[in-house]
């Protein structure tokens, strides 16, 4: 509770712990291709989820990247998701590269795995062994098969106009479920860090919120805004034209280039 304030509930928020992946998949909502490779502190990561806790309560609470198993310390840091309680479950979104790395304290502390299988990555005996560990310790499993549903451009090449923008942002499913926590702010969507920042040239006040000190009351404002974010004016949403197929671009430049569509 903050003050006789109720916590916001919310269905998901994500909650960045790194920008290292071994994948540039041209079109990804977290703009790795675009951004220097990374490893959030565990003590960073764990201010912001304690900050966050205080005034929000998430259904899923999704550690991602990047590719969350490549941080060092994510057993740790699933352990003090859990601790914080900053959501009922923790999720860990995976390419499932390095499944076969990890050890039986990651299997067992599981909540929930989801793995994007990506065609000609993604090897097939890791998920076998995902599916074995599952029945072993039973948390839920899902998959999303990149080739079957590739993915949509979010990036546009112009700038949208004050209409447009607000018919992306009023439409957008992603202002709703891919809240963000990232370097000290809260985002509305997963997008907007990256676009408003590394696309716009803007600093993180500009579509995100402070964590610290943040009041239930003033996240309560900050969703429920009704003009778009600064991204909006550069992102076609969760609706964006289906890429032809999955596909990777390494380079900043050719990345953007790749995954901006008209």
């Amino acid at each position: 509770m903050e003050g006789s304030s109720p916590k916001v509930a919310l269905p998901h928020v994500d909650v960045l712990i790194c920008v290292a992946c071994q994948l540039r998949c041209t079109g990804c909502t977290n703009f790795v291709g675009a951004l220097p490779q990374t490893i959030e502190t565990i003590e960073d990561i764990v201010r912001d989820m304690e900050a966050a806790a205080k005034v929000m309560h998430a259904g899923c609470v999704c550690l991602l990247g990047g590719e969350p198993t490549s941080h060092p310390k994510l057993v740790e840091i699933m352990r003090e998701a859990k601790r914080i309680g900053l959501g009922n479950t923790v999720q860990v979104l995976t390419n499932g590269m390095r499944l076969h790395r990890m050890k039986d304290d990651f299997w067992h502390e599981l909540d929930w795995l989801k793995i994007s299988i990506y065609p000609g990555k993604t090897q097939p005996e890791n998920i076998e062994l995902a599916k074995q560990r599952q029945r072993q310790h039973g948390f839920r499993l899902d998959f999303y098969d990149v080739a079957s549903d590739p993915f949509r451009a979010v990036l546009t090449t112009e700038t949208r106009t004050q209409e447009s923008a607000q018919s992306v942002y009023d439409g957008c499913w992603y202002k709703t479920f891919t809240r963000k926590i990232e370097r000290g702010y809260f985002y509305r969507c997963c997008t907007s860090p990256s676009i408003s920042q590394e696309i716009l040239g803007l600093g993180p006040d500009a579509d995100g919120i402070k964590l610290d000190g943040l009041t239930a009351g003033a996240l309560e404002a900050f969703l429920s805004q009704p003009e778009p974010a600064k991204s909006c004016f550069r992102c076609h949403g969760n609706y964006g034209p289906r890429l032809d197929g999955w596909s990777e671009v390494r380079g900043r430049d050719a990345w953007l280039e790749a995954s901006a569509v008209a």
